[in-house]
């Protein structure tokens, strides 16, 4: 049987929240004033005031809580996390801090539906928590099921999509029969060793952008600093990291934005000067 993890409060940049005690998120934002700031900041760039917003893994908020106070009281935002116990603190900190966005939250996982799951969560990292199929033996979460169409059928089209679903961002774009004509912005997790983990590839999202006619920016910045200075370039394709990240498996955040997007242009003018471009 499991038992809740202790709480502490801890202040970011964007208020006081409660978050895991003994936590990399929570050390996160003790040393540099949120999860990921730079990445963060880099996302937030690409949203404007009005905007509809999908957040996906929206953990304790640390995305989320911005992402609101960015879109204004003319926008909205979906959250949606799949861990019970996350859920309950999100959930306590959007009620903590001020946005005057639209809200709504909601405790379902995005991954294939006909399945029964389990939740695994790393010592010492609930941002990294996954779900995986369950064996016949197994207890398996009674969180309910979600796809991205479904989403917007209840809420509308999104104009962002940010995902961190720890490996299911392949299966949940390649299911999203609406990412054509509707041509979101995504902000994305891209991790070879998760995607692999939940049966989807680098080379199947690298087709599915490609497919759908979108242009692919990443932060190169280191992603966790203290300070909100990100530098943005355009890759081909996901491969087409190796200038500023090495051989590593890959381990990305990408903005993805459709060649057709009004704000293609701004976010090619944070480009690094010199760095390569697709045309």
């Amino acid at each position: 049987m499991s038992h809740a993890r202790t709480l502490r409060e801890v202040d970011a940049t964007f208020g006081r929240i409660l978050a895991f005690d003994d936590d990399l998120i929570t050390r996160h934002i003790l040393d540099f004033g949120a999860h990921t700031r730079v990445g963060l900041a880099f996302l937030l760039s690409a949203l404007r005031e009005g905007d509809a917003a999908f957040d996906l893994g929206g953990h304790i908020g640390t995305f989320a809580i911005p992402m609101a106070r960015k879109v204004g009281a003319r926008g909205s935002i979906v959250i949606v996390e799949g861990n019970e116990e996350t859920f309950r603190v999100l959930e306590q900190n959007l009620l903590r801090t001020s946005s005057e966005a639209t809200i709504h939250c909601i405790n379902a996982l995005v991954a294939p539906p006909g399945v029964r799951y389990r939740a695994n969560v790393p010592p010492g990292n609930t941002g990294a928590a996954f779900f995986t199929p369950a064996r016949d033996d197994e207890a398996c979460t009674s969180t309910s099921l979600i796809t991205l169409d479904e989403l917007c059928e209840r809420f509308g089209p999104p104009r962002l999509i940010k995902l961190d679903i720890e490996g299911w961002e392949g299966w949940a774009l390649s299911d999203y029969s609406r990412l054509t004509s509707d041509r979101p912005m995504i902000y994305t997790e891209v991790a070879e060793q998760l995607l692999e983990r939940s049966g989807s590839t680098v080379e199947q999202m690298d087709r599915l952008f490609h497919d759908a006619d979108y242009r692919l920016f990443v932060n190169i910045e280191k992603g966790n600093a203290a300070h909100d200075r990100f530098v943005v370039a355009e890759i081909s394709a996901l491969e087409d990291r190796r200038p500023w990240f090495g051989d590593a498996p890959i381990f990305l955040n990408v903005l993805a934005i459709h060649r057709a997007d009004d704000r293609l242009g701004h976010i090619r003018s944070l480009c690094e000067p010199g760095a390569p471009s697709r045309a």
